[in-house]
């Protein structure tokens, strides 16, 4: 949640284009940019933090079980292929219901399959 709130902004955002008057959305817009910049590099520095956290745990894990060296590999590649993999196809799905859709005029069911996918 703390990564959450450092990283996303777009609530600020949506608060300046709101505003109605632009002596204060001047000035909130300074404001904004200063604290984007103080965010960020807490955001950056935490994760750096974190990532070093995790490399040493992770050493002292393979200097501990030597022989699950392989296995972790191939399990954190297998991980990493797949998380690549699910959403590409999960968002190739939709598309091809609409294209079908629009080709065929007197398929609104099927446009509507898609947009329901597409909030999946």
């Amino acid at each position: 949640m703390i990564l959450r709130k450092l990283a996303l902004s777009e609530e600020n955002f949506l608060e300046i284009k709101n505003e109605k008057n632009m002596d204060t959305t001047l000035e909130k817009l300074k404001k904004l940019k200063i604290n984007l910049k103080i965010r960020l590099i807490i955001f950056f520095l935490l994760i750096f933090i974190l990532m070093i956290f995790f490399w040493i745990f992770v050493s002292c894990f393979y200097s501990i079980f030597i022989n699950t060296q392989i296995i972790l590999i191939e399990d954190t590649l297998l991980s990493f292929v797949l998380s690549m993999i699910y959403p590409f196809g999960l968002n190739l799905i939709p598309p091809i219901f609409r294209i079908y859709a629009l080709r065929n005029k007197d398929k609104k069911c099927v446009y509507s399959i898609g947009k329901i996918i597409t909030l999946i």
